[in-house]
């Protein structure tokens, strides 16, 4: 039993990032990869990392998704703003400087979101699987008010 529980608190490893290649093969230009972290409990210190990987990668091919499912700890209220703003289209940003140079390159849309398999922002939760006991035992209250148009508490 310590095994598992030391199992379940391990930290999220390239393991946990998944890729998909488009119609092209692995030389594709739709390759885009997916963090999928919903089996770890994360801290402020995973968030941390998560929104530096999503803020300052720099690669062609980004980060498309990012799956979660818990958080351990309170996560402070500036890191929260810091990671829901990850998931939203920046329109006050300057642009890259690929798209600076006038070479037609666009910037890349934001990953998005999933609270296990339902994408986020959505309208509602399912209850009978998110009710709010649910929501304060995962610690994901803060997240679902920044994605969640209805919530049904």
């Amino acid at each position: 039993q310590q095994q598992q529980q030391h199992q379940q608190h391990r930290k999220p490893s390239k393991d946990s990032l998944s890729s998909t290649e488009g119609p092209g093969g692995a030389g594709d230009a739709c390759t885009s990869a997916v963090w999928d972290v919903r089996r770890y409990p994360l801290g402020q210190s995973h968030i941390t990392h998560m929104v530096q990987v999503l803020t300052e990668w720099r690669e062609p091919n980004p980060i498309r998704g990012v799956v979660l499912s818990r958080f351990v700890v309170h996560i402070p209220e500036e890191l929260q703003l810091k990671f829901v703003r990850c998931f939203f289209a920046d329109t006050e940003a300057s642009p890259p400087p690929a798209a600076e140079s006038g070479d037609g390159a666009q910037q890349a849309s934001p990953p998005t979101l999933m609270l296990e398999d339902v994408p986020l922002p959505t309208e509602t939760l399912p209850r009978d699987r998110f009710p709010l006991v649910e929501l304060l035992d995962r610690k994901l209250l803060w997240l679902v008010t920044h994605f969640v148009r209805d919530l049904d508490l």
